[in-house]
């Protein structure tokens, strides 16, 4: 509540993750692709990319990586037709 944190009784919340394990289902195979070059992405299935981080902050750079990867495909498959 609002009246404990002015009070200094609430703690930061702290996570005791070891890794962060993202995975991102895309639209296409060829966009899972794409995703999958990026260092330490693994494609495990057609169309499934993951990635295991050591924080959430690496974990969101990378889902913001292969997103921009992925979207970079289907973009130039768009411009292709």
């Amino acid at each position: 509540s609002l009246r404990r944190s002015r009070a200094g009784e609430l703690k930061p919340l702290r996570m005791s993750w070891d890794t962060v394990k993202i995975c991102i289902d895309f639209m296409s195979p060829a966009y899972a692709e794409t995703a999958a070059l990026m260092p330490g992405a693994v494609q495990d299935s057609g169309r499934r990319v993951c990635y295991r981080a050591a924080s959430v902050e690496e974990a969101y750079r990378a889902m913001e990586s292969m997103v921009y990867l992925g979207g970079f495909t289907a973009l130039l498959t768009q411009q292709m037709r």
